[in-house]
């Protein structure tokens, strides 16, 4: 598995997709994952120590990074990539400003190529897959993460979609979307499966003592990820001032918006907002067990997992309707509200506050994740697709794993670090 950052608490819903298809993997053999020494997107900074380690039983081989991330040149260059024809260097030029740049682990992949099986590499965006996936490119499965964004439609990316040995999916709503992209005739080539997740042990969160350890008596409504401007938390900024402004609320009952995850931007001062920082998996579990709704203001997702998050504590779900994985979602679930401008969003808080309506579409949505994302689901659609690809059986694969195990152990032995 080939991607751009991994570890535990990174706060990406691709690197923590990365993890449990990962775990789903050693099902069918052995996993490696490729990975840098980053732990930041902002910077691409190496952070972790290069080589192999064992992160919760998997290996994880860490490259360094050759340049830190250039924001301001890149978001610039992106927006001339946009509005102009430009030429293909112009693409390459902006990608390497946006990183993670990597000629080691581009260098290993190539080298190395015959070690390994199949190759997964995960979203369509940075420079990793673009330039990594070529190289592998009869023996590779793009995970693309792909949600619809001037990005996807540059040549570079375009390319990209087209070339893998297989694809795999999110969403029936982000297959739709590629698909499109590449084109039907080419579409048809390309085997693919939307493998969707799987949350296994789920466990009841404790809401009373999420409230007693925050010091909240009040009712909340829940905001749960990174704290940037592309998950859409300025328009959530706004919506939610204009909201709480227009209303009269019963002394002590005025509701507050808990934001909780890293924060990458400033939070206005408001008496109704108040940031939390990143939870830990309790906490988390209790904040989402004792909210009114998760509020999921973000155009870019593929999947959102923190929506299965919510529905796991039977809690419904207000998302902005113009990113249609979501919305797709909360439409089969029928477990949550969809807005689109500040009407609708006034409306679905409304609802939201109604408490018979809002466990009626929390066990909706506990319902439909137990029967889509439930235990063996993932490792169920991975069997298809890795079948179709030869990937899973006979003696070829036995013995590749074998010579693979026996290497790792002989060569990387002295590098490994226990975690």
């Amino acid at each position: 598995m080939v991607i751009q950052r991994f570890g535990k608490d990174l706060g990406g819903g691709a690197e923590e997709h990365a993890r449990v298809l990962a775990r789903a993997l050693q099902s069918f053999g052995e996993v490696e994952i490729l990975t840098t020494c980053a732990r930041s997107h902002h910077s691409w900074r190496n952070e972790f120590l290069p080589g192999l380690e064992i992160d919760a039983g998997l290996p994880v081989r860490r490259f360094p990074t050759a340049r830190r991330k250039n924001r301001p040149l890149s978001f610039l260059l992106s927006r001339l990539l946009f509005r102009v024809p430009h030429p293909a260097g112009l693409e390459d030029l902006w990608l390497t400003l946006l990183g993670p740049h990597s000629p080691a682990l581009l260098d290993y992949i190539s080298t190395h190529r015959r070690r390994y099986r199949g190759f997964l590499f995960y979203t369509y965006l940075y420079p990793i897959s673009v330039r990594g996936l070529p190289l592998v490119r009869d023996r590779a499965v793009l995970i693309p993460t792909a949600h619809d964004e001037p990005m996807i439609r540059l040549k570079r990316h375009r390319q990209l979609l087209a070339q893998p040995a297989a694809l795999g999916y999110m969403t029936p709503e982000e297959k739709e979307l590629v698909e499109g992209l590449i084109g039907p005739e080419r579409a048809q080539g390309i085997p693919s499966a939307v493998l969707g997740t799987e949350l296994a042990g789920i466990r009841p969160g404790d809401a009373q003592l999420f409230r007693d350890r925050f010091g909240i008596a009040q009712p909340f409504f829940l905001y749960l990820g990174r704290l940037e401007r592309s998950k859409g938390c300025p328009e959530l900024f706004r919506r939610w001032r204009s909201w709480w402004e227009s209303r009269r609320f019963p002394a002590g009952r005025a509701p507050l918006l808990l934001l909780a995850g890293k924060r990458f931007l400033s939070v206005p001062p408001h008496p109704a907002l108040r940031p939390l920082g990143f939870l830990s998996e309790e906490d988390k579990a209790g904040a989402l067990a004792a909210c009114e709704a998760l509020i999921l203001p973000s155009r870019r997702e593929s999947l959102s997992i923190v929506v299965l998050e919510a529905w796991a504590q039977k809690r419904p779900v207000i998302a902005h309707a113009g990113c249609r994985p979501v919305a797709g979602q909360i439409g089969r679930a029928l477990g949550g509200l969809l807005y689109r401008d500040q009407g609708s969003f006034n409306a679905a808080m409304e609802k939201a506050l109604n408490r018979g309506l809002g466990a009626r579409l929390g066990e909706a949505g506990r319902t439909y994740l137990e029967r889509e994302y439930g235990p063996g689901r993932l490792r169920q659609n991975l069997r298809g697709l890795l079948a179709r690809l030869g990937w899973l059986a006979g003696p070829a694969a036995r013995e590749d794993a074998e010579t693979f195990t026996a290497t790792v152990k002989r060569e990387d032995h002295v590098q490994v670090r226990l975690h």
